[in-house]
């Protein structure tokens, strides 16, 4: 009976794991959902801005011109928490790789999960950021004024954002995308960029508005992906992890009750033994 108390303590134990999966599964689907939905809004924003940029501005980059006094960034864009499978693990050794071979610059993490193992890795960071799991523009407003400001006005020389590129519910792959701040409107003017629009009230104002809800816009969309990206795979391990659990469970109460028939039998059996032994001392000494 020992064996048949620690098989039933197996079970609770896995029942609990899976209802905790369960809960699990739930909630990053509920997560994934909203996330879905901003994304999908701001991907659509996302390359309207690009594709207005390109022709407004003909996608002028002074990224070839660089400058001694501005700062390079790289942003890793991590997770919260754990359980997602090898979501974290992934992007964690794609960005060390990276900023290894990397020019120098400031080196800004998100996300508790990423700030962790950078620490423990003695990283230098200039800055870090904990966001919420599927967080709103406003959300994200302080940590994206961090670099918007400095692309505008030049003094970043670019700012590149390590993540998790969405691909399926079950594939995310690790990436990076480099923002870098457009030619002002002088050097646009020199290079020969053509003026087919009325800008109101002026050029400059217009394009700094408009790198600005650019750069916001895109910025926002990786974090989305990102997130996204996330709550798959927190969704993806947790239905395994419930189907697992599952599946044990069914396998314990077999096994339980394959030994709880055993014990039934082998008492009716040891009962029938005695009765029959009783029996014949019955018979052979001649009591009743």
């Amino acid at each position: 009976m020992a064996e048949l108390g620690q098989l039933k303590k197996r079970l609770r134990s896995v029942r609990l794991s899976g209802q905790l999966a369960g809960a699990m599964k739930t909630a990053a689907s509920a997560k994934y959902a909203k996330a879905n939905r901003l994304y999908s809004t701001y991907r659509v924003r996302s390359d309207a801005l690009e594709a207005l940029a390109n022709g407004a501005f003909a996608q002028q980059e002074v990224g070839n011109v660089r400058n001694d006094d501005c700062r390079r960034c790289y942003v890793i864009l991590g997770h919260n928490k754990g359980l997602c499978g090898s979501f974290n693990a992934d992007l964690h050794t794609y960005a060390e790789e990276f900023l290894r071979s990397a020019e120098a610059g400031s080196v800004y993490i998100c996300g508790k999960c990423a700030i962790a193992y950078f620490v423990e890795k003695k990283r230098n960071m200039a800055g870090s950021f904990i966001l919420p799991d599927v967080p709103s523009i406003e959300d994200c407003r302080a940590f994206l004024d961090t670099f918007i400001g400095g692309l505008i006005d030049g003094s970043t020389d670019s700012v590149t954002i390590l993540y998790q590129s969405f691909v399926n519910t079950l594939t995310q792959t690790p990436a990076q995308k480099t923002l870098r701040p457009f030619a002002s409107a002088d050097e646009a003017d020199r290079n020969g960029a053509e003026e087919p629009m009325l800008w109101i009230p002026d050029r400059v104002s217009v394009m700094q508005e408009l790198q600005r809800k650019l750069y916001e816009t895109v910025f926002y969309r990786l974090i989305l992906e990102s997130s996204l990206g996330a709550q798959a795979a927190t969704l993806a391990a947790m239905r395994t992890a419930y189907d697992n659990a599952d599946e044990t469970a069914e396998r314990l109460e077999n096994e339980i009750n394959k030994k709880r028939q055993g014990a039934v039998t082998m008492g009716v059996l040891e009962t029938s033994a005695v009765m029959a032994s009783e029996w014949e001392e019955d018979e052979d000494g001649g009591r009743k």
